[in-house]
């Protein structure tokens, strides 16, 4: 990587305009034999006089910290191919394929976001988790251009893509690297899907079991334990939007990824969810909370899109009116790329702070993103991501509670693994002196649905809540099932008809 970053120098002093251009091209499939050879020369004319230095015991010197590198990839604009099924909707199918490939190729480590107004995949990388940039990005030319199945069609996707070092901030990065893309990626496809073609027309029958139950009125809202990161306690809840699937299962908005806001699915479902998570935090509210609770909440994550619309200015107002609960109990969780990528942004989430809820930074944790915007708002929760919450420097094991019948081989294994870190101090330190709590997102949905009780059979309120035929005590609610202990029902009613319910 310091060849590559010097050779990016030298290109930039010979063409400033074109420099970065010209380097993504020569690593990534040079496509003419000056090229290739001017590739070559250069590559020998920087590692000579290293190699010299070296036999000759000049001194070495420490290597300066490796700047991150934005990789912005065009996502294709599909034209209307199906005349039921609109161009913005097939691109948002596309995007979680081309998601896919690129963790294939660079592994899960690199957090992908969607820049651009949805025109952009932006993949954030730290070249010292990289044996070899320019092989990686000629494994990722490949893979993106591996074709797939759509709509019974074969659709390949000729990549186009820019790399920028991080300088200053992600952000101006991200704007270098697009400076040259064109407006679109090219998709080609044929009449007939090749066979073994990947098929993402999964995606279109989820959306469209998820409007006929909509529809139908089968809603739910799914809830499951957030806990803290550094005492590993339970915090609050998450709640997740869903529907009831013909099988009887509950199926989370979130399996639809972007197509809920390219449908606006998710402002209809939004419509459904707040009544129903006022209506909990009022039953929650009047159980009353311990002395040990004082911060409890529930979290309802919220896309850039419904940000974008400012959806929530015309029907957060009403749902709190309507709610008998306290507005705190309610946190709106806020996607950190929302916070470059949404106009107004600051305006809008000063309003909604102003309504009296509070405020979630969520899904954060990259190196690279500027520690400001955790004094930009007042937010009362930093939500980090799962994968690296393990890794936390800040925290040594001597801070957390010793498992039980811990071996002293695992506590020697945990503690090299919280030297291990993706995550500068200053991020710890900083929400610390703001006085942020830090909790640790949960990626997986399997256990939420018996996230509110000892693992019972989930019944359905009439507005569509799940709870459990016995009811639901507080503080099985907030300290998880495994260590609950007898507190005040909550009185939720069971449902006539329903197996254990009072007839």
């Amino acid at each position: 990587m310091t060849l590559l970053r010097r050779l990016r120098r030298r290109l930039l002093r010979a063409d400033p305009d074109h420099g970065i251009e010209l380097l993504v091209r020569m690593v990534t499939a040079p496509s003419t034999s000056a090229e290739r050879a001017l590739l070559a020369a250069v590559e020998r004319d920087l590692a000579e006089p290293a190699a010299k230095g070296a036999d000759a015991g000049a001194p070495r010197t420490e290597p300066a910290p490796e700047a991150g590198v934005v990789l912005v990839i065009r996502i294709p604009a599909l034209p209307r191919w199906d005349a039921a099924v609109p161009g913005p909707v097939l691109s948002a199918v596309v995007r979680p394929v081309l998601a896919d490939r690129v963790t294939a190729v660079l592994g899960p480590l690199f957090p992908i976001q969607l820049g651009g107004d949805g025109r952009d995949l932006v993949v954030s990388m730290w070249p010292s988790h990289l044996d070899d940039l320019p092989s990686a990005l000629r494994a990722l030319t490949a893979g993106l251009s591996e074709p797939f199945s759509l709509g019974g069609k074969q659709a390949v996707v000729q990549p186009q893509f820019g790399l920028a070092p991080v300088v200053t901030t992600e952000e101006d990065a991200i704007a270098v690297a697009r400076v040259g893309l064109p407006e679109t990626s090219v998709l080609r496809w044929t009449a007939e899907a090749a066979p073994g073609t990947r098929a993402v027309t999964g995606l279109l029958a989820e959306l469209t079991a998820a409007r006929a139950a909509l529809a139908a009125g089968k809603f739910t809202l799914l809830h499951k334990h957030i806990r803290r990161v550094d005492r590993f306690t339970v915090a609050g809840t998450r709640a997740i939007p869903a529907w009831t699937d013909e099988t009887g299962e509950a199926r989370p908005l979130d399996v639809l990824g972007d197509l809920a806001d390219a449908t606006r699915l998710s402002h209809h479902v939004l419509d459904h969810t707040l009544p129903a998570l006022g209506h909990d935090l009022a039953l929650w509210h009047t159980a009353g909370r311990g002395p040990e609770d004082p911060d409890l909440f529930c979290l309802l994550d919220v896309s850039e899109q419904i940000l974008r619309d400012r959806y929530l200015s015309e029907e957060l107002p009403a749902a709190l009116q309507r709610s008998a609960a306290p507005p705190e109990l309610f946190v709106l969780g806020i996607p950190h790329t929302a916070l470059s990528d949404v106009a107004g942004i600051d305006a809008h989430l000063a309003e909604l702070h102003g309504l009296g809820v509070g405020l979630a930074l969520t899904g954060y944790g990259h190196p690279d993103t500027p520690l400001s915007v955790l004094a930009r708002h007042p937010w009362r929760l930093l939500v980090i991501r799962s994968d690296i919450v393990g890794t936390l420097a800040e925290y040594s094991t001597k801070d957390l509670p010793p498992p039980a019948n811990c071996s002293e081989e695992k506590k020697r294994a945990d503690r090299e693994e919280f030297r291990k870190t993706v995550i500068p101090n200053a991020l710890i330190r900083t929400a610390r002196a703001l006085g942020i709590q830090l909790l640790a997102e949960d990626t997986t949905i399997g256990t939420a649905r018996h996230g509110l009780g000892r693992g019972d059979d989930l019944h359905t309120t009439p507005h569509g809540n799940p709870v459990t035929a016995a009811g639901i005590t507080a503080n099985q609610l907030w300290r998880g099932p495994a260590d609950a202990e007898p507190g005040p029902s909550l009185g939720l009613p069971a449902q006539r008809g329903l197996p254990g319910a009072a007839q």
